[in-house]
């Protein structure tokens, strides 16, 4: 038998997955895990899906386990209260679609956009800055006048990174496109990107018409990605731009088999893969998830190439066109380069999104490329983890054909399904981590957390149930007979009854969706129409369509 000590030391080596395997060889094994505090905190960690932040938190690891099983715990049993209410005099446009959006909230950083001179539709010139844990009270906590019109925007906070799309001319129509890489902070050049200032990409010459949009942009640490099409019932092209953001490498593609599609939206899952929901039109009334492998050139710049194909649930009325919009959890590490008065956790979030929300909107033909008509059937909740799972681990041949995969073997233990409103707004401000925040109840997806849970109480799945609509309908309130639609364990909330949207609702065949789940259901809704989650909970005000407050809430 090795000394305690030594033992300690090599298991220490491992990961928690390795630990938790570990803990089931002996009794030996599992007491020195369970009693000691440094494994115990790296397989809390790994449950949590976090990293250790004990490099920029001054705290022994006893202190670290203790506060990270607090705040695992109150999010399984949350008291909300309000800190601090801040108010956005300006009001910004609550709506958004694609690239345009009248605000975003990242990393406890709030940016509203607006339009300062002559009225231009669809288009800004001015940002606001709310740093939410700022060391002074003003607000905004800083401005930016911007020299040129834009058209969308992304920032990421952790590194001070604000990319603008300039507004494409109503007339002539577009050559090209032009992003800026600028500070957050100052609206200047980005020192990192100061030399390729600003990004001009050309259009493909299908795309140099007018009606032609930016539709989707997002940042994943070094890589942007954006989209450009026709908005217009005569959809020619969609151009996927990726490029290295410090470097200015831009690839530029007319992607295959996109010619007569609509983007719903794109979705780093890392930086090694991709995804992009579309929908084809006229006469297709599935919707496909298309997951792109990223590699780079020798000279720097980023090729996606087409690895898997997932089919979407077929919508019954051939007349319509099931477009699946994505909201991405995004990575939303606490740490960022701006003063705060608040210290850092002492751990670090998971930097990848690990859980994505498919809203499958219904698009008739007349409408096509009109976001005001709308109407939403259902919301698919994805895990990320297990859907990479279903991707190939490696792609032999670029020749090959890339693999499809259908909905009825991927979607059932990969998703979950809720009945969702049109007027219910962006969902990717709503998610961090695991954790989807809404008004009135906190989702919870991670399956491991759920699974140690299950087995701890050996809870057994039940067979599919026969629903009318899923479980519940977020952020509506819970029917009066949710409890017969659901089963819970009595102590954990943890819902493992597979949903099924019956067949001639919506969709030609029955679907049924089965990722486990926990939820914790408010006593009383928080009186707010949306959660900006991420390691702060914040409440957001509107009045009239236009952002008017933001309210700190404690858990």
């Amino acid at each position: 038998m090795l000394p305690p000590e030594l033992l300690v030391t090599i298991l220490s080596l491992l990961d928690f997955r390795e630990l938790l395997k570990c803990q089931t060889v002996s009794r030996g094994f599992y007491e020195t895990i369970r009693r000691t505090a440094s494994l115990q905190y790296i397989v809390e960690l790994g449950a949590a899906n976090y990293g250790d932040g004990s490099l920029t938190h001054p705290s022994t690891t006893r202190q670290r386990l203790k506060y990270l099983k607090e705040q695992q715990a109150a999010w399984k049993d949350p008291v909300i209260e309000t800190l601090e209410t801040i108010d956005l005099v300006r009001g910004y446009d609550s709506s958004s679609f694609g690239a345009r959006k009248g605000f975003s909230f990242r990393g406890g950083v709030f940016v509203g956009a607006y339009l300062r001179g002559p009225l231009v539709q669809e288009a800004f010139n001015c940002l606001d800055v709310v740093n939410i844990r700022s060391i002074t009270p003003e607000v905004p906590s800083w401005s930016l006048h911007l020299h040129d019109l834009m058209g969308g925007f992304d920032f990421d906070p952790a590194q001070d990174l604000l990319i603008g799309i300039e507004r494409l001319p109503d007339s002539p129509p577009p050559t090209h496109i032009t992003f800026h890489i600028l500070s957050l902070l100052h609206g200047t050049p980005h020192p990192r990107a100061a030399g390729i200032q600003p990004i001009r990409q050309p259009l493909d010459s299908s795309l140099q018409e007018l009606g032609t949009s930016i539709c989707h942009l997002t940042i994943f640490g070094e890589l942007v990605a954006c989209s450009v099409t026709r908005s217009t019932a005569t959809l020619r092209g969609v151009t996927l731009m990726l490029f290295h953001w410090p470097s200015g490498h831009a690839h530029t593609e007319l992607l295959r088999g996109y010619a007569t599609s609509v983007i719903g939206g794109l979705a780093f899952l890392s930086d090694r893969y991709l995804l992009i929901s579309k929908c084809i039109c006229p006469h297709d009334p599935c919707g496909y998830l298309d997951i792109y492998v990223l590699d780079s050139d020798a000279c720097g710049k980023v090729i996606p190439t087409l690895l898997t194909t997932f089919t979407l649930p077929e919508s019954l009325n051939r007349f319509t066109f099931a477009i699946p919009n994505l909201y991405p959890g995004l990575p939303c590490n606490r740490s960022t380069v701006y003063p705060s008065e608040s210290r850092p956790l002492p751990f670090d979030i998971a930097p990848s999104p690990t859980l994505i929300c498919c809203e499958m909107s219904l698009l008739t033909s007349n409408d096509l490329g009109d976001p005001d008509h709308l109407t939403t059937g259902y919301v698919f909740i994805i895990s990320v983890p297990k859907l990479l799972q279903q991707v190939p681990s490696t792609f032999k041949n670029e020749l090959e054909d890339p693999q499809t995969i259908l909905w009825d073997v991927w979607g059932p233990p990969c998703t979950r399904a809720f009945k969702m409103p049109r007027a219910f707004v962006r969902l990717s401000d709503s998610i961090f981590g695991h954790r989807l925040v809404l008004p009135n109840r906190i989702m919870d997806f991670n399956q491991l957390d759920i699974a140690r849970d299950l087995l701890r109480h050996q809870v057994r799945s039940p067979s599919p149930t026969l629903l009318r609509e899923p479980p519940h309908s977020p952020p509506q309130e819970p029917s009066s007979d949710d409890s017969q639609n659901m089963s819970f364990d009595p102590t954990t909330n943890i819902v493992i009854e597979p949903a099924v949207i019956p067949a001639g609702d919506i969709y030609v065949n029955d679907v049924t969706t089965a990722l486990p789940y926990r939820e914790v259901v408010f006593d009383i809704p928080l009186p707010f129409p949306q959660i900006l989650a991420s390691s702060d909970l914040v409440g957001l005000e509107v009045v009239d369509g236009k952002c008017r407050g933001l309210h700190i809430l404690a858990l």
